[in-house]
């Protein structure tokens, strides 16, 4: 079965999306807009029965960057610059900063935060943000929820470097975890 994608609205301050992935269907909200993500933050706080929730809340991230522009003859191959579509054998080190202009720094910031509970997701145009949300930084910090998502070694410290200087708190690389499943098993 094919994904399917279906818009749902385009708005002043965000875009809304109905995907269908193997028969279930996500809804995707797309913004840079303050009061959309205090909505959407306020609702998955809701929706999950937050503060009398026994369950930590489980929230899937992602965190994607434009990469930097060489002016190299010789630039380096694409192996380091998304963590969701990591190459045969990841190099977690850039190269050398002689690919690099002034104008772009070898450890860009995040542009774009993923957020996803359960079917509910917002991507985050962080790169076109005037401000984030407190709900937001308290959302990322709280100790009772847990961000997973896969390759995102490099997500705190590229959410640290954007404008917002946002901190995440606990961040687990579910790849850590199967294979500590594995080991025990």
């Amino acid at each position: 079965m094919a994904t399917t994608i279906r818009t749902g609205g385009y708005y002043s301050t965000h875009q809304e999306y109905s995907i269908d992935v193997f028969g279930n269907t996500l809804s995707v909200t797309v913004t840079s807009d303050f009061a959309i993500i205090s909505q959407w933050i306020h609702e998955v706080e809701y929706n999950n029965c937050r503060p009398y929730y026994l369950q930590p809340l489980v929230v899937g991230v992602g965190v994607q960057w434009t990469p930097p522009v060489s002016y190299d003859a010789n630039p380096p191959p694409d192996r380091y610059y998304s963590d969701h579509h990591p190459p045969r054998s990841y190099d977690p080190n850039p190269p050398p900063n002689r690919y690099y202009s002034d104008h772009h720094p070898p450890h860009p910031p995040a542009d774009t935060l993923q957020l996803c509970v359960g079917n509910q997701c917002l991507i985050i145009q962080l790169c076109h943000c005037d401000q984030v949300p407190t709900s937001l930084r308290s959302f990322l910090t709280d100790p009772n929820t847990t961000f997973v998502g896969v390759w995102n070694s490099q997500d705190a410290g590229k959410l640290a470097r954007s404008k917002h200087q946002l901190e995440i708190g606990k961040l687990l690389d579910i790849r850590t975890e199967a294979r500590s499943c594995d080991k025990h098993e």
